[in-house]
């Protein structure tokens, strides 16, 4: 690749793994985790070594324990600059680990200030830990906060699953504002979205938090795209069908109420429904 780049390249990494070189002593084979594939820890101090033995630098996180580290490494294409061999000060002792003077190149200012405000003051292992502990800690974490925390992540879509059962179950109670949050947040949210997995029926949550919302079109949008990409199930066109009929389009409505019996015969609340929307309509000619 810096072949095609002349020599230069920036290259950010994230993976579980050890920047600190006292943490390889007296270890022997690395630890292998298996989870589908395999993986071992990245040794990010070797691969700043040799960065720095090709006239470039590395920006490290500041953490030392995460679940997470990120780092970026940036090959300037300036190894002429860079002699043949490591430092003896980096290449013969685990103890001293001040690579600090190997990253004091003139320049690059933007990304060093980029890279501390974005990674170091706050780093993805942070917002990670912030989340699974909401998750974990808080039995009922309120709407605020849910919130507060989408647009932490920019509205990120796996976040939004994981907390679409409390979005729900408290949007009906929601403020103006909140409401508002949502009615913006969920375009973000399916904006965000990348379909790798059918089980997470993200539309279909959106096209619920709508539908709290009394957004009966912005509901039925969601729902049909949950029918395009994750396929048609009797409770989507059923949810359908409830839209329509607060839309007061009846027909629409009984058509949908109708498709969720054939997917599904025994599925009684779409049979009730139909019977509902014909007894209003009765109603209503018999008022006329």
């Amino acid at each position: 690749l810096t072949d095609l780049s002349s020599g230069r390249a920036l290259i950010m990494t994230g993976d579980k793994g050890a920047s600190n070189p006292n943490r390889f002593r007296g270890l022997t084979d690395p630890h292998i985790a298996y989870h589908g594939s395999f993986s071992v820890m990245a040794n990010f101090h070797a691969i700043q070594l040799y960065c720095i033995n090709r006239g470039g630098f590395a920006l490290m996180s500041d953490q030392d324990e995460v679940s997470l580290m990120v780092n970026a490494f940036v090959l300037t294409g300036d190894e002429k600059e860079s002699s043949s061999s490591l430092p003896p000060s980096t290449s013969t002792s685990l103890d001293d680990n001040d690579i600090g003077s190997s990253n004091s190149k003139a320049g690059y200012q933007n990304l060093r200030n980029a890279f501390e405000d974005h990674i170091n003051s706050f780093s993805p292992n942070d917002f990670y830990l912030m989340q699974r502990s909401m998750k974990e800690e808080a039995r009922n974490p309120s709407l605020f906060s849910i919130v507060s925390l989408l647009k932490l992540s920019n509205w990120d879509c796996e976040l939004f699953f994981k907390f679409r059962d409390n979005i729900i179950s408290q949007i009906p109670r929601a403020t103006i504002g909140t409401k508002s949050d949502f009615e913006g947040g969920s375009k973000k949210i399916w904006n965000n979205y990348y379909h790798l997995d059918s089980v997470k029926d993200v539309a279909f949550e959106l096209g619920r938090v709508m539908f709290g919302l009394h957004c009966w079109e912005e509901a039925l949008e969601f729902y049909q795209s949950s029918v395009d990409v994750c396929g048609e199930h009797h409770i989507t066109h059923h949810n359908m069908g409830l839209c329509y009929s607060s839309l007061k389009k009846y027909e629409e409505a009984i058509a949908c109420f109708t498709k969720s019996l054939e997917l599904n015969p025994d599925y009684e609340k779409a049979a009730i429904w139909i019977e509902k929307i014909k007894d209003e309509k009765m109603a209503s000619l018999d008022q006329a």
